[in-house]
């Protein structure tokens, strides 16, 4: 009999040993789980940045084409139409464009 206590003492004291294991895996686990999910966020955080960068240079470059287009456009406009009319508005248009306005040497 006091051996067969003995014997459940042991299996009892295994049982408590086998969860504290367990408990130590699972705490192990979780906190890689965490430093992964953390890694993730900050991986994802950069690119996030890195993207918002590339679009706003892609804005502004956009931005600099389009003035450059208005202002080939009002050049090519007000000389057309002076070769055409001869009226000193249209060449003073483009006058003022060229030395004044200059959209195109600005983008």
């Amino acid at each position: 009999m006091d051996m067969e206590n003995q014997n459940r003492r042991h299996d009892g004291q295994r049982a408590v040993m086998g969860q504290a294991v367990m408990l130590k895996k699972i705490v192990r686990d979780t906190y890689r789980i965490v430093g992964i999910g953390i890694a993730f966020l900050l991986i994802f955080v950069v690119m996030n940045l890195l993207l918002n960068s590339v679009s706003a240079k892609q804005l502004e470059n956009t931005m600099y084409l389009n003035q450059y287009r208005i202002g080939s456009k009002t050049l090519t406009a007000a000389v057309q139409s002076y070769a055409v009319t001869g009226n000193i508005e249209y060449y003073n248009n483009y006058m003022k464009e060229l030395n004044e306005d200059k959209n195109r040497d600005i983008a």
